[in-house]
This record gives C-alpha cells, structure tokens and sequence, in this order.
C-alpha cells in the first residue's frame, strides 16, 4: 500500500479492517517530523503504531524544504534582483519536514498470515534491494512449508546479488517473473 495522504497516513491504516492489514507486506507512508496541517500524524506516532502491527523500518528518505518563510524568500529574492522562480530557495540549507518510509513485514508476522504474504514479503524483499532479508525469509518459508523454492535458483541470484552489490532491472523482472509462474496466486497482489 502507497499512502500520500498530507498527514492522515495513521488514520487511514487505523480505517483498515484488521483482517486486511494483517496481509499487508509493503507499505508506504510520508508523515510528517513537523506540523504542516491541522490535526497531522507525525512520523513518531505512525512508526510506533506500524511496528506495533509487525512492520519493521526498511527504508527512510525526508523531504526537505528551506527553513524560511514565503516572506522572508521574496524579500532575498527581491534584493539580490532575482527574478527566477525558484529564486535563491535551492541554495539555501534545508531541513527534513517529512518522511518517506517504507516499512516490510517482520518474519515471524508474515508467516502468520500465511505463505502467499511471505512469498511476496519475499518478493517486495528482492524489489526493495533487501537481498539478506528476502534470503531470511526464504529460509523460513523452507522451513515453515517444507517446500524448496526452487533452491538452486533463488540462492544461486541472491548470492550473486549480494556479491555484486547491485544488478539489473531486468533480473528483477526475470526472478518475479519466475515466482508468479510457480505462484499464480499471489499475481493478484502485484
């Protein structure tokens, strides 16, 4: 799930049945670190809530903008006889006003939901280039299933990964590609 919602991501997820959060993997939210609008969720209360539910951190980006107001920015602009746009603001310091944070499932909450929420845990692992998580999860889908998934292949492209530390769009493709042929089910979820 993509949520961009200026600043009522904690709502939103707390309007989902429970039933249907709990087979969530991937979710993607921008609360705020400052008040922007009235009555926001701030990326401390959405962070607690979500890893409450079984969400870890997986990745973290802040938008950033001058601390400066619109004011004091035209007022520069104006006396430094600049007429562009966007004026002086890219040249000044910014400070981080919201997140971007991406949050996966943990092990142990996806595999409570069932093979297909940790097949594509598995997946979004891989597309989110967490290659040592996705081989963790590998692992106990093994384990909790006593299915291979195709072992060879999928250790053979995650060591290579991991080696190389990085590989082609096109491999993405090729190894989900692979994983719906095996797993039609989940293609529904893509």
């Amino acid at each position: 799930i993509k949520i961009d919602s200026q600043g009522m991501d904690l709502k939103i997820i707390n309007s989902l049945d429970e039933k249907y959060l709990s087979k969530v993997v991937a979710l993607d939210v921008e609360p705020g670190f400052i008040p922007a609008y009235k009555g926001e969720d701030l990326f401390p209360s959405v962070h607690e809530f979500l890893v409450s539910k079984g969400f870890c951190l997986a990745d973290l980006r802040s938008q950033k903008y001058p601390r400066v107001n619109a004011g004091s920015l035209r007022e520069i602009n104006s006396l430094l006889n600049i007429s562009d746009e966007n004026g002086i603001e890219p040249f000044l310091t910014s400070s981080p006003t919201a997140a971007e944070a991406r949050y996966l499932r943990t092990i142990s909450s996806a595999a409570k939901c069932g093979e297909e929420q940790l097949l594509l845990l598995f997946i979004f692992s891989i597309l989110c280039g967490h290659n040592g998580f996705a081989f963790d999860v590998k692992i106990e889908h093994e384990k909790k299933y006593e299915k291979n998934l195709n072992n060879e292949y999928i250790s053979d492209f995650i060591l290579n990964i991991l080696r190389e530390q990085s590989f082609m769009p096109l491999w993405k493709y090729k190894f989900v590609k692979n994983i719906i042929k095996r797993f039609p089910s989940i293609k529904r979820y893509l």
